[in-house]
């Protein structure tokens, strides 16, 4: 997984147990034994003989744990957990229920007002964004903004495209040259409505 904004908590002598229940809380899903076992590179009984004992971990097996699931840990000791921000997902654009919860950083933009994410469906946004990313969006933004990439809602669909904002009219543009771009005509007084600005990505590649 790789992610415009990289999620950080603290790697200061951290205990396996302690590795696991952190994991658990990012990536809102349970991670077994086995899981921690396979990003280190070990078996299963190895890691077991790490739990019983609740093992503090060496820097290398802190390392491939980082790459396996694309988390970042600090090194000045302090829990940023607590300063992550939660944010559902939906899948399908179904908007009024939520499928589960991820959680980001700020990162280098600025912290989102009304976070939401969404599981990408599509690859008309590629390369940029990849079918099974995560968008994350900000839905404190409801006017458009030339180039930035929106989730809209027009004719009744919805779709993550770069705006294009013209004299005449607005383009929904895709990043994927395979798809065409939606032409939308000012002056036939149709109406897009702005679901959210992308605030950021997250993609697993595990």
């Amino acid at each position: 997984m790789s992610s415009h904004n990289l999620i950080n908590i603290k790697k200061e002598t951290m205990q396996i147990k302690e590795v696991q229940d952190t994991l658990r809380r990012l990536k809102n899903t349970n991670i077994s034994q086995g899981d921690i076992a396979k990003a280190i590179g070990t078996t299963r009984s190895n890691v077991s003989q790490l739990f019983a004992k609740n093992s503090s971990l060496d820097d290398e097996k802190i390392e491939k744990i980082e790459k396996f699931f694309n988390i970042k840990f600090d090194t000045n000791g302090e829990k940023s957990l607590e300063n992550l921000i939660k944010v559902p997902v939906y899948s399908g654009y179904d908007m009024e229920n939520a499928n589960g919860y991820i959680y980001i950083s700020g990162g280098k933009n600025a912290k989102p007002l009304c976070p939401f994410a969404i599981e990408v469906a599509s690859d008309s946004m590629a390369p940029y964004i990849n079918r099974g990313d995560f968008a994350v969006f900000d839905g404190g933004f409801n006017s458009i903004e030339d180039g930035k990439i929106f989730l809209i809602r027009f004719e009744g669909n919805f779709f993550i495209k770069r705006i294009l904002d013209n004299i005449n009219n607005i383009i929904l543009k895709s990043d994927n040259r395979d798809y065409t771009d939606i032409s939308i005509n000012s002056f036939k007084n149709e109406k897009i409505e702005v679901v959210g600005r992308l605030h950021s990505l997250l993609r697993f590649e595990i």
